[in-house]
């Protein structure tokens, strides 16, 4: 009980689920007994079942193919809308989070494209347009700013604050990297503190600096 349903299709499924706003054509509509839901957008949250809840999924597609996922946070035009049986994410804003399909638990990408082909990555956090945008393992990373870390694609362990800060580095860790443009040409290096504004920008490679 306790539902509220708007539109085409929006939460035609609801057998037993309770405490669910689904507004939106075929908004929850695959959801049987999930509850606590909160539901805006055409499409979002679509594929949603009867594990699914406390879930809040805003915008075109936004959670569309959850299954199983449950407490995730999605805001914005297709934001998470691959995760299937993932919890715990937060995304906000377009396309954030929109690859990751896999049971992985605890993200946060705030801003467009932010972790937008993560697959199998944990515990990543991304805070600005186009922040690890390319991350698809890697895990424990945060970056904050506008394309920091814009490249990164499996390393782990690493912080870039800045715009542009560690924009090179593909697969590399452990490195802590504050500062405008900061480390940005740098592809190849482990184990590094930088910072200040434009600090080792023409650092290439090296460890443990």
């Amino acid at each position: 009980g306790y539902n509220t349903a708007i539109g085409k299709d929006a939460g035609k499924a609801i057998t037993t689920a309770n405490y669910n706003t689904f507004v939106g054509a075929w908004a929850g509509d695959a959801a049987t007994a999930s509850g606590y839901n909160t539901v805006v957008g055409f499409q979002a949250f679509s594929d949603a079942q009867a594990d699914s809840s406390h879930t809040v999924a805003i915008g075109y597609q936004a959670g569309t193919s959850v299954t199983e996922g449950s407490a995730n946070i999605l805001i914005g035009n297709g934001a998470g809308d691959a995760i299937t049986t993932g919890s715990d994410h937060i995304a906000i804003g377009r396309m954030t989070l929109s690859a990751e399909d896999t049971s992985t638990s605890g993200s946060i990408a705030i801003g467009a494209e932010v972790l937008q082909v993560q697959d199998g990555g944990v515990y990543n956090v991304g805070v600005g347009s186009i922040a690890l945008r390319n991350v698809t393992s890697g895990d424990y990373n945060i970056a904050i700013g506008a394309y920091a870390a814009n490249a990164l694609v499996t390393g782990n362990n690493n912080i870039a604050i800045g715009f542009e800060a560690l924009d090179a580095e593909d697969a590399e860790s452990n490195n802590t990297v504050i500062g405008h443009k900061a480390l940005n040409v740098s592809d190849g290096g482990n184990n590094n503190t930088v910072v200040g504004y434009q600090a080792g920008i023409t650092a290439t490679t090296g460890d443990n600096n």
